[in-house]
């Protein structure tokens, strides 16, 4: 009997360790996620990736272009919606002339033609045309026309156009995109006019402070307070926009020489600062409005190549305290030649049958959950582990103009003929094996980031790129048969379980540029499956000279300047607004 016992005993301890787990979460060796997936309603196939471009400029600020000329350009670039953001102006439509700024205009004379020049918006026929499709793209003989300028009948000149070589070689160049299909359209849906877009924080001094709202009137004709971020932000989103912080790397690094200050981490003063403003207006907050995010690579990424550390830092402060800003890129375009260099492919429902303003609400929804893509020609980041993002890019970096051409031809005109940039076309977060694969055309390589280190390189390696502890796989990724990559990230693997953490983003890069997805948070399970909740992280309000001087112009404001009828006349004149209205409606917000 005792020695049956022992047999019986005996087995039953090897069947409870034969036994596999109902889960990797038993396994306490083993880090198992609830992944938080910003794509989880995105319904790739049949949803369109729309083109767009969320922070450019026109003459009504300080661009080169009139803004039927600017609509035209974007249109026949292959845009499906543009949002004009010019400083201290508020974008009234296509068809409307905004209520400018004369001061910031007569300052950039030579590209606006003078603080009262005209800046020819749309009639209603063209208007319509462009928002619903009927407008036709360029042939080349309706190019050669397209460069008279409207207004003296002569040639664009080569500042107009950005250009650096001839007007013969410019015109060369533009036929050449319409030859090789760059200016055809890949949606009959026509491009949608993103209101009220606003470039605030107009000129501040030492550095550019600025910051952009859409679907808010808030900031029309204000100067700004330099290092005043939180004012327009809070502003902004408490009458109902939606804000996206701009190039902070031009405030954080005063001298913009931001190649000096690679493979550091961002000082934690700047870290606090916009992590708080994210914390006091996040997106389905107590506000109307929200600040969604800010953008991490921005024109030629110049002088925002640090901006992506200083991202992966806020978001280590933000999404314990359950905040998650999104990332975008955009090309802050004033000329012609930078209006394809960075922009976002927002996943929306087609949108063919609805008018402006559902389009608008489309878009603003798509904004604030995160449902798109960052895209940009350029890169000149390096990550913590000083390799750098984009090895195949012919963009170097120097300390001079932020960038050069690496004896590659590749001119900045060139990018106007690019619109095979790297785009992610499927995304599959398996919860219960803890597994995220990406499938993407135009890309031959992918960079998977956890809280600001690189934890995985996959497809088209480099030297130096297999290092222990950041590992790499060397792979041909990409289908022979249809062109599409597929990559493929193990968050249960063991080489990656001292390294996933909090979130994780990825990035992937192709001939033609880079695309950056939205971080997704990672929420640990514990033995028992439930979610680990996360320590909140105190992050303290920060007071700097910003603070004092926008206590200072508010005193001098209510004081003296609202009451004396000189300011009065120069705001009327010089900021473009009137003075008596605006105190009035002060007084009216007060009470």
């Amino acid at each position: 009997m005792k020695k049956f016992l022992a047999i019986f005993m005996s087995l039953l301890m090897i069947s409870a360790v034969m036994t596999v787990p109902a889960y990797a979460g038993n396994d306490s060796s083993v880090k198992s996620f609830n992944i938080d997936n910003p794509y989880e309603n995105v319904k790739f196939g049949e949803w369109e990736a729309y083109k767009t471009q969320l922070h450019c400029h026109t003459t009504a600020s300080d661009g080169y272009l009139k803004v039927g000329d600017a609509v035209e350009y974007y249109y026949n670039m292959d845009y499906d919606a543009i949002a004009f953001t010019d400083h201290g102006t508020n974008g009234l439509g296509w068809d409307t002339e905004s209520e400018t700024v004369p001061i910031m205009r007569a300052i950039k004379s030579e590209r606006t033609g003078g603080a009262y020049a005209s800046i020819d918006p749309l009639s209603s026929e063209e208007y319509n045309a462009y928002l619903y499709g009927s407008k036709e793209t360029y042939t080349v003989d309706q190019l050669k026309e397209a460069k008279l300028n409207s207004t003296t009948g002569d040639y664009y000149s080569q500042s107009e156009w950005g250009f650096s070589n001839g007007d013969e070689e410019s015109s060369a160049l533009l036929e050449k995109a319409i030859e090789n299909g760059s200016f055809k359209r890949t949606h009959d849906s026509g491009m949608a006019d993103i209101l009220l877009g606003n470039e605030m924080n107009m000129a501040t001094p030492i550095a550019d402070c600025h910051l952009t709202h859409y679907w808010c009137t808030y900031g029309q004709g204000l100067a700004g307070v330099y290092g005043d971020y939180e004012t327009p932000s809070n502003e902004s989103a408490e009458e109902g926009g939606v804000v996206m912080l701009s190039h902070v790397g031009e405030y954080v690094y005063t001298d913009k020489d931001t190649i000096n200050h690679t493979n550091h981490r961002v000082d934690e003063y700047y870290v606090n600062k916009f992590a708080k403003i994210f914390l006091n207006n996040p997106v389905n907050g107590t506000k109307a409005g929200s600040v969604a995010g800010m953008g991490i690579n921005s024109a030629t990424d110049a002088h925002t190549r640090c901006d992506r550390y200083l991202y992966d830092q806020i978001l280590q402060k933000t999404i314990p305290n359950g905040v998650t800003p999104w990332c975008f890129t955009f090309s802050d375009s004033h000329n012609f030649y930078s209006m394809n260099d960075a922009y976002t492919m927002m996943l929306i429902p087609d949108w063919t049958e609805y008018n402006n303003d559902v389009r608008n609400s489309m878009m603003r929804s798509c904004m604030e959950n995160g449902e798109f893509f960052s895209v940009s020609h350029y890169t000149n980041g390096y990550e913590m582990d000083g390799l750098k993002e984009w090895p195949d890019s012919p963009i170097e970096t120097n300390e001079t103009d932020g960038h050069y051409l690496d004896g590659k031809d590749w001119p900045d005109e060139e990018i106007l003929l690019m619109n095979d940039t790297p785009m992610v076309t499927n995304l599959v977060v398996d919860d219960e094996n803890d597994t995220i694969t990406v499938y993407a055309k135009n890309a031959n390589r992918i960079v998977w980031v956890s809280a600001g280190n690189v934890d995985k390189r996959e497809g088209k390696l480099y030297e130096g790129e297999s290092d222990e502890g950041r590992y790499g796989v060397e792979a041909d990724c990409v289908d022979p048969v249809n062109g599409i990559a597929k990559f493929t990230i193990d968050l249960q693997d063991e080489k990656l379980q001292n390294d996933v953490n909090l979130f994780i983003r990825f990035y992937i890069t192709g001939e033609q540029g880079i695309c950056y997805s939205q971080p997704m948070v990672l929420h640990e399970l514990d033995s028992d499956g439930n979610e680990i909740p996360f320590e909140s992280v105190d992050v303290p309000e920060t007071h700097d000279i910003s603070t004092f001087l926008r206590g200072l112009v508010t005193v001098l404001d209510w004081g003296l300047f609202k009451w004396n009828p000189i300011v009065w006349i120069f705001k009327y004149f010089a900021l473009g607004y009137n003075p008596i209205n605006r105190f009035f409606t002060d007084i009216a917000d007060i009470f």
